[in-house]
């Protein structure tokens, strides 16, 4: 299959970059965007991508504190992001890309819920993946004490947590990719990333999920079957405050779902596939629904682009 990466440096307010790619696999036709969670970067929704290549394209990105994405000059944002922020970056994003469809992995949850709840630009339907508002026992013991152990740059126990957690169905490869790189942090990513679980562990459920009768498209909520931290029961009671929303299970997968092996990344295929529904632009050429929306990269929002690459 043909396929053409552009590459991109958008300029945000307050001197903050974000690295985009826009894998282009079908040129006339519609487009995911994929949100990750906490300090996940670009390579490591490759297998997403690769699951939505046959009838998508994808827009993916990595956050201003990644070491994808930095400030002018090179340097790291000085002040720590919120996961308000981060709502406030991926609006801009979605306004700038216009993607059809959204799919958020992990904690990358929040960003995308806070942000259709705010009125994010009309998107066809979104899928949330591997999340949850509620924070449980396992959870909240995870959350303590990989904090810790990334405050204190004790950096294997931080990676064994991690893949003896919520990582415990991941292939080694990926179990050691994880522990390069929670080694290789910097400064700012280590106080980032423990800030953003400190507000993960400090936040109301009951103030969150009240946004979320604001949000009008369809969504569905996916869990793995034998994930203990964002569970399928959760899956199913944040589903209910949204009007047009489901849930649904990947059979026999834990919390990464399709980074844990082929039969789970076959199965969030499918349910992909099946919410978000034919590529209608690819099969069809196109529609009235969706004419006129997009130019080349997306709206003219004034947001400059530093540069851009394509292969």
């Amino acid at each position: 299959m043909d396929m053409s990466i552009e590459r991109m440096t958008l300029a945000l307010p307050d001197g903050l970059s974000v690295e985009v790619e826009r894998h282009v696999f079908h040129p006339d036709g519609d487009s995911v965007m994929i949100v990750n969670g906490l300090l996940q970067t670009r390579a490591s929704v490759r297998a997403t991508i690769h699951c939505l290549r046959t009838r998508y394209n994808v827009i993916c990105f990595d956050p201003p504190c990644a070491r994808g994405s930095r400030t002018d000059g090179g340097r790291s944002p000085v002040a720590l992001l919120s996961r308000y922020d981060e709502a406030q970056i991926l609006l801009q994003l979605i306004e700038r890309f216009t993607p059809d469809f959204l799919y958020s992995a992990s904690w990358g949850g929040f960003a995308a819920l806070l942000a259709l709840a705010r009125g994010a630009p009309p998107l066809r339907r979104a899928m949330i993946a591997a999340f949850s508002p509620f924070v449980n026992d396992a959870l909240t013991d995870f959350l303590v004490r990989v904090r810790e152990a990334i405050l204190t740059e004790r950096d294997l126990q931080a990676a064994h947590l991690l893949n003896s957690t919520l990582g415990a169905y991941l292939p080694r490869p990926i179990q050691r990719a994880n522990r390069l790189y929670l080694s290789a942090l910097s400064r700012h990513e280590r106080l980032q990333l423990a800030s953003y679980l400190g507000q993960v562990l400090a936040q109301s459920p009951c103030a969150f999920v009240s946004h979320l009768d604001q949000i009008h498209c369809p969504v569905r909520f996916v869990n793995g079957e034998l994930d203990a931290y964002t569970t399928v029961e959760d899956g199913r009671a944040v589903s209910r405050f949204i009007a047009r929303a489901q849930s649904a299970t990947v059979p026999g997968a834990g919390h990464f779902l399709d980074l844990e092996g082929a039969a789970p990344a076959a199965a969030l295929r499918d349910l992909m596939f099946d919410f978000f529904g034919d590529a209608r632009a690819v099969s069809e050429g196109g529609g009235a629904e969706h004419a006129g929306r997009r130019t080349e990269y997306g709206r003219d929002d004034g947001s400059e682009l530093i540069e851009r690459t394509g292969r």
